[in-house]
């Protein structure tokens, strides 16, 4: 669409255009042929006049922003998605405009929260789906459609020898598998250490040892699933072994005895054991 602008002061003729071509321009006034589709910015295009040379002008440029309705928009939002999950997809924010949007398959996925520009979609099962829209301009009666092709990738979750939330010991090991259901999954593995450092491997499993304490988050990606949740070990700090047991040497059979421990932890949980039990306890 050609369209002419007029700035309210003249001062040369420097014209400026985004999201299309002047076709003519003379002192402070521009005619636009709005083609250029792939240079507007959010749906907008701009008119920049230079009033650099007016001496009465406070700024170098007056500038104009300008909705351009096209025929065939572009959804903004993730093709690849997760199953079980949300995502946010709009449209450029043109204003007068009428927006209706649907999906192809209800069955896999549901728009929740429909807000003109913007929707939701929940997301229900693996698959492909098209999310599609139509829009309608009230002021220059320009209307378009856009559509956008979804795959739904299934999920995958972080199965571990160590049992999911507890913590770990320094000096331990645990092995982690990435699951889709039942079925093992080859994956890329990241484990970051508590130092910052990382490790990376790749396979059905990954087994991390922990020598030192402190935090580390394990994740694993690719294949046709959604990266799985990343999964968070606290190590602890290995205690202090006892400096010595405080009680008496030389016993009677037959008598009780108490024996302690000489640096002792009230965090921690002593066991205890005799080298013969058969002689006593």
């Amino acid at each position: 669409q050609r369209t002419s602008y007029t700035a309210d002061i003249e001062c040369g003729d420097q014209w400026y255009v985004t999201g299309g071509h002047i076709t003519n321009a003379s002192g402070n006034m521009v005619e636009v042929l709005w083609d250029d589709p792939s240079s507007l910015i959010d749906g907008f295009g701009f008119v920049a006049y230079s009033v650099q040379d007016c001496p009465e002008a406070c700024s170098q440029f007056v500038t104009v922003r300008v909705p351009v309705i096209q025929e065939n928009a572009t959804i903004s939002g993730e093709a690849n998605v997760c199953a079980n999950k949300q995502y946010h997809y709009s449209l450029p924010a043109w204003p007068a405009t009428i927006f209706e949007w649907q999906v192809d398959n209800t069955s896999r996925a549901t728009i929740v929260d429909p807000k003109d520009k913007d929707i939701f979609i929940d997301f229900l099962s693996d698959g492909v789906v098209t999310l599609s829209a139509r829009y309608y301009n009230t002021m220059t009666h320009c209307s378009g459609t856009a559509s956008l092709t979804i795959n739904i990738l299934p999920p995958s979750t972080i199965a571990s020898t160590l049992p999911i939330g507890e913590p770990a010991c320094q000096g331990s090991s645990a092995t982690f598998s990435r699951m889709a259901g039942s079925t093992a999954i080859s994956s890329n593995w990241t484990v970051e250490l508590p130092d910052g450092s990382t490790q990376s491997a790749s396979g059905g499993s990954f087994s991390v040892s922990f020598p030192l304490p402190g935090t580390y988050v394990v994740s694993a990606t690719g294949g046709n699933f959604c990266a799985a949740d990343p999964v968070t070990v606290h190590v602890l700090p290995k205690p202090d072994a006892p400096a010595a047991i405080v009680g008496e040497n030389y016993v009677c059979r037959g008598q009780s005895y108490e024996y302690t421990v000489q640096n002792y932890d009230p965090s921690l949980h002593y066991i205890w054991s005799v080298a013969n039990p058969a002689d006593g306890y």
